[in-house]
């Protein structure tokens, strides 16, 4: 099993996905979301409406973003060494809000996979945003069948 696994990684990281990072985990949201609200402070109804929309309704505010990046660092969904997104974790958490449809797992991790490389911003807080504001626009588009992912 263990080769199995050297195997599968070896593989899915010429093709730029980790079969590692895809495996079932036991990562728990809602404590972490719990805490990171704690931090900064973002109402339920402003990130229903990112979630929704894919964007905030005021881009100038902070704690939103902030919170994002506590989402991200605390869930291990970025690495803090290289600031690389664990995508298939982050296509569990926001792609598992959008559909349940496990066939469309492949294009949204497609789709989390261009995202990443194009949100290179010093501000952390800022770079998640952008990340999660692509995933969530393109997924979006995808999920409602206004574009392909190739």
């Amino acid at each position: 099993m263990e080769n199995f696994k050297v195997i599968c990684f070896v593989i899915f990281v010429n093709l730029g996905v980790y079969c590692f990072a895809c495996e079932n985990d036991d990562t728990d949201f809602q404590s972490i979301t719990e805490m990171c609200n704690q931090t900064h402070q973002t109402s339920a109804e402003k990130l229903l409406y990112l979630y929704d929309q894919g964007i905030l309704q005021d881009e100038n505010e902070m704690d939103p973003k902030c919170f994002l990046r506590c989402l991200f660092e605390t869930s291990f969904m970025v690495s803090l060494e290289d600031g690389s997104y664990d995508n298939c974790k982050a296509v569990r958490y926001f792609g598992g809000m959008k559909t349940d449809d496990n066939s469309k797992q492949d294009e949204l991790l497609k789709i989390a996979e261009k995202c990443g490389p194009k949100t290179d911003h010093a501000d952390m807080c800022e770079r998640t945003y952008r990340f999660v504001k692509c995933f969530i626009t393109k997924g979006n588009e995808y999920l409602r069948g206004e574009v392909t992912v190739s």
